[in-house]
């Protein structure tokens, strides 16, 4: 009874410190430094890998148990991690292509949410994309909630649609029919949570959401900097 406690009162932390942290960062960084374009988006990069940090200190003796569990069955935990991703990829595309065929108007917010980041800051981005967001977003929506969600199922929807709803909301706003992506995304996030309660280590999904990220990112800057340059 008192672990579960503990659990849900550093979950409770993680949280809070997560969606409190760009307020933050805003504040301090815009509002008392008044520090804006590059110069803020760098700093913010830094803040973020700060607060990265606090969170794997919070998590530090699990962490150090799943990535002994990653590394003693690497193979099979690798296998088995490819597969779910390659189910939840497969969903992720299907459905996508068919919102687009439903809705040619519209597209998918978060890859022109990202599209535009990319042509103003492609090595932030980069970093950001490639080191950052796995690595927080699957310790915040997927490592917080597998401490005090027993069910199976309930944690792989809970968190993978909790991931997905905060992604689109903050690359749309949280209005318009874009919210109709919800659906791609969240499967595809629910792979990644079910990825983590298979293998019983949080390093699996983000070791895939970093493999996934790193070719459109790469393609993303590559495109930027020609951009930029010509």
């Amino acid at each position: 009874m008192l672990k579960k406690n503990s659990n849900v009162l550093i979950s409770i932390l993680v949280l809070l410190l997560y969606f409190i942290w760009p307020y933050f960062i805003n504040v301090l960084l815009s509002g008392i430094f008044g520090l804006k374009g590059t110069g803020l988006l760098a700093l913010t990069l830094v803040m973020n890998f700060a607060l990265l940090f606090i969170v794997i200190y919070i998590y530090r003796d699990s962490l150090k148990r799943e990535l002994t569990t990653f590394k003693k069955g690497l193979p099979k935990v690798l296998g088995t991690g490819l597969i779910v991703f390659l189910i939840g990829f497969g969903l992720y595309g299907v459905f996508n292509s068919l919102i687009c065929e439903l809705f040619p108007s519209i597209s998918n917010v978060n890859y022109d949410a990202m599209s535009k980041m990319f042509t103003k800051t492609p090595l932030l981005l980069f970093i950001s994309t490639i080191f950052y967001y796995p690595v927080i977003e699957e310790l915040v929506f997927k490592k917080t909630f597998r401490g005090i969600i027993n069910n199976k199922w309930l944690f792989i929807v809970f968190t993978g649609l909790l991931n997905a709803l905060f992604e689109v909301l903050l690359a749309n706003g949280g209005s318009g029919i874009e919210l109709v992506f919800l659906i791609p995304i969240s499967l595809f996030y629910m792979s990644f949570s079910y990825m983590y309660y298979k293998t019983d280590s949080v390093v699996t999904p983000i070791v895939y959401r970093m493999l996934y990220n790193i070719v459109p990112t790469f393609c993303n800057v590559v495109l930027a900097v020609i951009m930029i340059c010509f």
